[in-house]
C-alpha cells in the first residue's frame, strides 16, 4: 500500500515549487494539471465530454483549446463546477493508474482540486499551500501570461482560503522566499515518514 500525500491550494500559491523537495525525499510527484492537459490532448472521450458541456468552439484540431475553455469555465463558480464535474471522472482514473505505475512507496499528488474531486479519500495526509492574493495574482499573470482581467477571473473562480483551512490536515504558507517554503515542506515530509515508521 502506497503512502499518498495530497498537496493542494489555490492557483498561484506555489505548490509546484515543492516538486524537487518531494523527489529529493524519494517520493514520486504527480502534477494533476499535467495529467489534465494530457487528457485534453489525447483522450477522445474526455474531449467529447468537454465539447458537450462547453461547446464545439472549445475544441481545435481534435484537442481541447485550453484558453477557449478557460474563458468559459472560469466565467462563474457554476461554470467552474461544471468543468470539474465533466473532467473529474477521467482525471481520477488517470491518476489512480499513474499511482499504480510508480515504483516509489510515497507519492505526492499536486492536486488543485484535491477535495472537490474526492481523491483526498485515498490520501494519508492532505497539505494546503496558501499565499496572499496579491502574490498569487502576480504569480499566475507571469506563469500563464494572463491579463489583469483574466487573472482576476481565475482567482475569483477558485476557493477562498477558508475552504482549505477547514479541510486540509496541514497548512503551509508561501508568502516568503521559496527556500523557506521548501524547508517547511521538507520538515513536514520527515515528520510524516517518522510517524509512519512507528
Amino acid at each position: 500500500m502506497k503512502n499518498i500525500i495530497g498537496l493542494t491550494g489555490p492557483t498561484g500559491a506555489g505548490k509546484s515549487s515543492l516538486r524537487q523537495v518531494s523527489e529529493n525525499f524519494g517520493a514520486a510527484f504527480i502534477d494533476c494539471d499535467t495529467v489534465v492537459h494530457g487528457l485534453f490532448e489525447t483522450d477522445a472521450d474526455c474531449i467529447k465530454a468537454v465539447a458537450a458541456a462547453f461547446g464545439e468552439d472549445t475544441i481545435e484540431n481534435g484537442r481541447v483549446n485550453r484558453k477557449a475553455l478557460a474563458l468559459k469555465a472560469f466565467a462563474s463558480k457554476e461554470a467552474t463546477q461544471l468543468l470539474n464535474e465533466t473532467v473529474f471522472p477521467f482525471v481520477t482514473y488517470a491518476i489512480l493508474r499513474e499511482i499504480e505505475e510508480k515504483e516509489e512507496q510515497t507519492v505526492i499528488l499536486d492536486a488543485p482540486t484535491l477535495f472537490e474531486s474526492g481523491i483526498d479519500e485515498i490520501c494519508c495526509l492532505s497539505v494546503a499551500v496558501l499565499a496572499d492574493k496579491e502574490l498569487r495574482t502576480s504569480r499566475i499573470k507571469e506563469r500563464d501570461n494572463l491579463s489583469d482581467e483574466a487573472a482576476a477571473l481565475r482567482l475569483t473562480a477558485g476557493k477562498e482560503d477558508e475552504f482549505y483551512l477547514n479541510k486540509a490536515q496541514k497548512i503551509i504558507y508561501n508568502n516568503n522566499d521559496i527556500k523557506a517554503l521548501q524547508e517547511e515542506f521538507k520538515g513536514l515530509l520527515q515528520e510524516f515518514k517518522g510517524g509512519n515508521q512507528q
